[in-house]
């Protein structure tokens, strides 16, 4: 069973005649938790966080298997009882695929998944002549639906074409909520823009003879650092696009093709009014971006 570890995903199981109870978690076939509670018949845990350490998304521009980075974990929990006793009867056990994913507060806990595609919505949106690639799961098995150039109806999911006649179409890959990197067009204008921040001090420009050297820095700049700005538009597209765009501004990991180069990349849009295309025919986003790293490598 796959299961989402940004939200909360207990383990709970509960024994008659018990007093407390050890669950040993292994994570990609290394015992990395030992945990033992006094908690008579009942034994409850959240592996949530345990297992999210180990997992750590990327994107290296291609959408494949290895792409979505994944925790194989596996739990056993023994029951004891009050004096200490292990009977074998007493023992559980299960296995997960984890991924970066999560639900929604109004959907509970212990997210999981299986036999579906992982998008959220029935309906994507491509540039003409361009193919692209999403993900299902079936029985566990994770692998990779690809769209063709002219495709109109995959494995459900319509394919919609976007007339791109201006822009040239900025693609934007981000986690979404089943922790699996997802394509996401943006076929208005694009602007790029930078900002810098820096320090200052005072120096003392005296000489050894006392005098002044007017050509130097009196104030002096420190730290100086900037980073690069990007204002991406949907354009026109119809509103599937509300569930693509909020799970956006809610991944972690974001990554931006511009000018044949990945970037990786933060939202920092934070208020939208989505739409309807009952109130507004058409829908479209104005999203800004942050490069995630100093305009000057700094890295050391």
């Amino acid at each position: 069973m796959a299961i989402g570890v940004r939200s909360p995903f207990f383990i709970s199981r509960t024994q008659s005649g018990a007093a407390s109870g050890t669950l040993t978690l292994t994570v990609n076939s290394i015992e990395v938790y030992t945990i033992t509670k006094e908690t008579g018949t009942t034994f409850t845990v959240d592996i949530s966080e345990l297992v999210r350490d180990y997992i750590e998304p990327a994107y290296d521009g291609t959408l494949d298997t290895d792409s979505p980075d994944v925790a194989n974990v596996s739990w056993s929990l023994q029951f004891y009882d009050a004096n200490l006793l292990a009977p074998p009867e007493w023992i559980y056990s299960g296995s997960y695929v984890a991924y970066d994913g999560y639900r929604y507060f109004s959907e509970g806990n212990n997210f999981s998944f299986n036999n579906r595609v992982l998008l959220s919505a029935s309906t994507i949106w491509l540039p003409e002549n361009t193919a692209g690639t999403f993900y299902k799961i079936a029985s566990d098995s994770l692998s990779t639906v690809a769209v063709g150039t002219s495709a109109i109806t995959v494995e459900g999911i319509t394919v919609k074409r976007h007339e791109c006649s201006k822009y040239t179409p900025i693609k934007v890959v981000f986690v979404n909520k089943f922790g699996v990197p997802q394509e996401l067009y943006f076929f208005g204008k694009t602007t790029e823009s930078s900002t810098s921040s820096k320090e200052s001090y005072k120096a003392n420009i005296i000489d050894s003879t006392g005098a002044i050297n007017s050509q130097r820095h009196q104030i002096r700049s420190f730290d100086a650092q900037g980073k690069t700005l990007y204002t991406l538009n949907t354009g026109l597209v119809g509103e599937e696009y509300n569930e693509f765009v909020r799970e956006l501004m809610l991944s972690e990991q974001v990554w931006m093709h511009f000018d044949g180069v990945i970037r990786p990349v933060t939202p920092t849009t934070s208020d939208v009014q989505f739409r309807t295309s009952l109130n507004d025919k058409m829908v479209q986003y104005t999203v800004e971006f942050e490069q995630a790293n100093d305009l000057i490598a700094n890295v050391r």
